[in-house]
């Protein structure tokens, strides 16, 4: 299922470090930043304790990669579940702290995994986090430690991985479940010769594009062959950071889980504003002001469209009768 061909950038994300053995302390791993001790939601905190980095080994890098994940409680004769992430600059396993729990609850064998470049996994070694880096790295993962076709969980970017590993090692993927998928726009394996229409069908457009290989018509393609854009994080605040990690929460949701951290009334989050608009609805009105059919219309017409439609027209006219 192809709903949104969005541009897709190749990110490391550079997570700030707390110091050793503060975290552990109190059941904290102690690569986790400081800050996870300020957390007062209990959810979060059961499954930041619960993340363990476990070795991975790549075609890509002389040492093993210590990746960060939560391992499940106990393993069934069932398909596994495998929960991957979406693509913002602090993206982790953490947000699924919320559905994880009843997904192991459901009886069903869970994974949460940090992609390659994301989470909390040791990047000390600075591996490539490209595309086919990305494929490779979660196929090891999977051939190392759950070694069984699993169920293939991707939200937004997280499922343009979730569908090149389908396409590249069918035999690690029994299923696939897409969120508001996003996908590669020039495709992978087979996919990469569909017809332009499926290939490049849903929104094509984002302003920002943080790596690509070249722009046509709008569109940013990506290729297998594309160069890293490193990305620090340490510009960022650190209630920023939370609240990337965390899942785009509002301000109140994240003074609530961090109540000791300095948040700000607002953040300035591209995500947020593209992806909660929400439109103010009419009040009602005392009096009619319109008793048939075509009494009152409300005309309005917008344009010009920098994207043309199929019939290609870049102006829309709306006609709601009132």
């Amino acid at each position: 299922m192809l709903t949104s061909a969005a541009p897709f950038g190749v990110v490391r994300c550079s997570i700030l470090r707390g110091s050793e053995g503060v975290a552990a302390e109190r059941g904290f791993p102690s690569f986790l930043p400081t800050e996870v001790e300020k957390i007062q939601d209990r959810t979060t905190r059961d499954m930041a304790k619960r993340i363990e980095r476990v070795p991975v080994k790549t075609s890509f890098s002389k040492n093993y990669i210590l990746s960060s994940c939560v391992k499940p409680l106990q393993k069934t004769e069932e398909k596994p579940t495998v929960l991957l992430h979406g693509f913002d600059s602090c993206s982790s396993c953490l947000e699924w702290r919320y559905t994880f729990p009843l997904l192991e609850g459901a009886g069903l064998e869970t994974w949460a995994l940090d992609v390659l470049g994301w989470g909390f996994s040791d990047l000390e070694q600075l591996p490539p986090c490209d595309v086919v880096s990305k494929r490779e790295h979660l196929y090891q993962f999977w051939r190392s430690h759950i070694k069984r076709p699993m169920v293939l969980v991707g939200p937004s970017l997280g499922a343009a991985i979730a569908i090149d590993l389908a396409v590249s090692h069918p035999e690690a993927v029994s299923e696939l479940v897409l969120i508001d998928a996003s996908v590669y726009a020039k495709g992978t394996g087979w996919l990469s010769k569909l017809p332009r229409f499926a290939a490049y069908a849903g929104d094509l457009q984002i302003e920002k594009m943080i790596g690509g290989d070249y722009e046509k018509g709008g569109i940013y393609f990506l290729s297998d062959s594309v160069g890293i854009a490193t990305f620090s994080t340490t510009s960022l605040s650190s209630s920023f950071q939370w609240h990337l990690r965390l899942g785009h929460p509002y301000v109140s949701k994240l003074r609530h889980l961090l109540p000791h951290l300095s948040v700000p009334e607002s953040f300035q989050c591209e995500a947020c504003q593209l992806g909660k608009h929400t439109r103010s609805s009419y009040s009602l009105s005392l009096s009619p002001s319109s008793y048939g059919l075509f009494d009152l219309l409300h005309v309005d017409v917008w344009g010009l469209s920098e994207v043309a439609s199929r019939s290609r027209f870049r102006y829309f006219l709306v006609i709601v009768d009132d």
